[in-house]
């Protein structure tokens, strides 16, 4: 690695890539950081405000789209595009193939439940993505089989409740994940 910052007195129990690969990816993270100023520079180009905004909106820009600020975006998007094929592109493979054995940490067994989302059409009828679950293969809720379990939950009071002026609110509860070991 490069000895200056962030790449300096790095934790190397795992580094796979020989001196030539790591030199190469650390070369462009460094002209990555320039790449992303040409990223913010189209992005204001057109109004938007960086780095609150980090996407064009669907109804149009702030600002009106003149000759000059196309060319200056397709000069822009040219140069990005350039360093995704010739160095982002070939750096994340190089990645993933050596540490391939990262994309299995972390691995949930899968049983995806979803209750739909994003409706549109013109009664919103229609979901972009449909409720069911996913478990192999997808099928519809089964909602009368939902329970709520509190087995590995604790409760506490809320320390507020102690005072006597608010201990007539009720029964307000504060729920606690518990670590199970």
């Amino acid at each position: 690695m490069p000895n200056y910052p962030p790449f300096l007195e790095q934790n190397c129990n795992d580094c796979r890539l020989n001196v030539e690969d790591n030199r190469r990816v650390a070369s462009h993270y460094m002209e990555a950081v320039q790449i992303s100023e040409k990223c913010h520079q189209l992005l204001t180009l057109f109004g938007g405000k960086a780095p609150h905004q980090h996407s064009f909106v669907h109804g149009g820009a702030a600002v009106a789209p003149t000759v000059d600020k196309i060319n200056q975006a397709l000069t822009l998007i040219r140069d990005i595009r350039k360093f995704i094929g010739r160095c982002l592109m070939p750096d994340t493979e190089l990645i993933a193939n050596c540490y391939a054995d990262y994309f299995s940490i972390g691995k949930t067994p899968g049983r995806l439940l979803s209750f739909g989302l994003f409706r549109f059409g013109s009664k919103n009828e229609q979901l972009l993505w449909k409720d069911g679950v996913l478990n192999d293969h997808y099928s519809k809720p089964k909602l009368d089989l939902l329970q709520e379990d509190i087995s590995h939950a604790w409760y506490e009071r809320s320390h507020f409740l102690a005072n006597p002026e608010v201990s007539n609110c009720g029964s307000l509860i504060r729920i606690r994940n518990r670590v199970n070991s």
